[in-house]
């Protein structure tokens, strides 16, 4: 569930993604309790390392790609995915994600604008794992 750990919890989810404008990590937990996951949206080393220490279980890492749905954010690119990745939790790569750019080397990835407006919704999809999985 994004940003709403409350409907997390009443609509039995497995977990709540909460962003910095959201409930905060440490809160939202107390609210979805053990064992449901609490994601974090990240979008500089500062912010990571701010959501481990929170008690995060994964954490957003981007925008990887300059992307419409995150406007005034520049791109953060591979060098903050490295740092990101050494923090010692699951990372998601976000923001401009689409068949053109995304590759293995991103590893795992959270999608929206490349899927959701485009044409074919489910070719696109089909398009981005194709890439993900050679």
């Amino acid at each position: 569930m994004n940003d709403r750990a409350d409907i997390a919890v009443a609509s039995g989810a497995d977990g709540v993604h909460v962003g910095s404008t959201d409930l905060p990590i440490r809160a939202a937990r107390s609210v979805v309790g053990a064992p449901r996951i609490v994601g974090a949206t990240t979008h500089s080393l500062a912010e990571a390392r701010a959501a481990v220490r929170e008690g995060a279980d994964y954490i957003s890492v981007g925008p990887m790609f300059p992307s419409p749905t995150k406007p005034g954010l520049p791109a953060r690119g591979f060098d903050y995915l490295a740092a990101a990745s050494r923090l010692g939790v699951p990372h998601f790569c976000i923001g401009g994600i689409a068949p053109g750019n995304v590759s293995r080397r991103l590893g795992r990835v959270a999608v929206c604008s490349a899927v959701v407006a485009a044409r074919d919704v489910a070719e696109a999809a089909r398009a981005i794992r194709r890439r993900l999985t050679r």
